[in-house]
């Protein structure tokens, strides 16, 4: 837990500014090397930090969305046209590329939180599932 609590204190303070988002689960297990996750929700974006074996990943998930389906944020990222070329694992080894990754959701939030708001998001759904079959088409494994 203290992995995510750092990355979000360190990097994303912006998410308590304005008393929009609150901590609304927490969880954590001692197993295969430890293992946390939290959730941090607005009214309608909910963002679950994953800690596990040692890597901290995000997903995004819509509080419009009934199945609650979570979305790498390097999905969300794409879909924006401007992803760095980084994987969802948002705490990678080196601080340098940890500061990229956090610039890069910075810079990019609102555009993101828009995405999941109420008036656009089946139409960021519709883009999203199309974001991940054309990347089942593309992918290696799809060609043999």
């Amino acid at each position: 837990m203290e992995q995510i609590l750092r990355f979000i204190v360190d990097h994303m303070e912006y998410l308590w500014t304005d008393y929009r988002y609150r901590i609304t689960h927490s969880d954590v297990a001692d197993h295969m090397g430890g293992w946390a996750e939290m959730h941090v929700d607005s009214d309608s974006l909910r963002l679950v930090f994953t800690y596990e074996r040692s890597q901290l990943f995000a997903d995004a998930v819509s509080l419009f969305d009934r199945n609650r389906s979570r979305v790498p944020i390097e999905l969300v990222c794409d879909l924006l046209g401007a992803a760095p070329a980084m994987t969802a694992q948002v705490g990678p080894a080196t601080p340098l590329q940890r500061g990229a990754y956090s610039a890069f959701l910075r810079e990019h939030f609102s555009s993101i939180e828009a995405m999941y708001s109420a008036p656009h998001w089946c139409q960021s759904l519709d883009a999203l599932k199309s974001l991940v079959a054309s990347r089942a088409a593309n992918s290696p494994v799809h060609d043999r």
